[in-house]
C-alpha cells in the first residue's frame, strides 16, 4: 500500500491565532494602563494584565507553530494509521488491532470512528492526562480512535474507504 498523506485543516486556526493576539495587545495595553490605579484594584489589574500576557502570549505562539506546521494531519500506509495529535503523532493504529470503522456526525462535523481490539492496550500507551480523555471518548463511541472532518481535508468517504481497503489488505496478507 502506497502511503497516503491526509492535510490538515488550518483554515480554523487564522481567526483564534487573531483573537489570541488582540487579547495579548489588549493585555497589555491594561499593564501599562494600571499605574494610575490605587489599592488591591491596581494589584487586581496588574495581575490580570501580567497572567493574560503569559497565557495568551503562549497560546499566540501554539497556533503559530500549529498554522506553520507542514506535517500531514494523518498518514495511511502498509503498517496502519498514524494520527497528528496537538503536539506530535500519536503512536501507530497498526493494521492488525483495526477492526473496522464507522461514519458519525456532531452537527456539521463527520467523525470517522476507527475500532481497533485492543483499547485498554492504546489507552496505556497514552500519556496520563491524554489517557482520561480518551476514556471518556471511550465510553461514548465505543473507540480511542476518532478522524474529524474539522481537522482533516479530504473527502471522508474516500478516506473510509481507504482504511476499509487496508483492513482487507491487510486480512488478505495475513489469511
Amino acid at each position: 500500500m502506497e502511503p497516503v498523506a491526509i492535510l490538515s485543516k488550518k483554515r480554523k486556526l487564522i481567526p483564534l491565532l487573531l483573537i489570541s493576539v488582540a487579547i495579548c495587545l489588549g493585555a497589555a495595553r491594561l499593564h501599562h494602563r494600571v499605574s494610575h490605579l490605587e489599592g488591591i484594584i491596581f494589584t487586581v489589574a496588574w495581575l490580570i494584565a501580567i497572567m493574560c500576557i503569559i497565557g495568551f502570549c503562549a497560546i499566540t505562539t501554539f497556533y503559530l507553530f500549529k498554522l506553520l506546521d507542514p506535517r500531514p494531519g494523518a498518514i495511511i500506509n502498509a503498517h496502519g494509521i498514524r494520527l497528528m495529535g496537538i503536539v506530535g503523532y500519536h503512536p501507530l493504529i497498526p493494521w492488525e488491532h483495526i477492526t473496522h470503522c464507522s461514519n458519525s456526525r456532531i452537527l456539521q462535523t463527520r467523525l470517522l470512528l476507527v475500532y481497533v481490539d485492543n483499547v485498554d492496550e492504546a489507552l496505556a500507551r497514552m500519556p496520563t492526562i491524554g489517557r482520561l480523555v480518551q476514556q471518556l471518548t471511550v465510553a461514548t463511541a465505543g473507540t480511542p480512535h476518532i478522524l474529524s472532518s474539522a481537522a482533516l481535508q479530504g473527502n471522508f468517504d474516500d478516506l473510509k474507504n481507504l482504511i476499509e481497503g487496508g483492513i482487507a489488505a491487510y486480512a488478505e496478507r495475513n489469511a
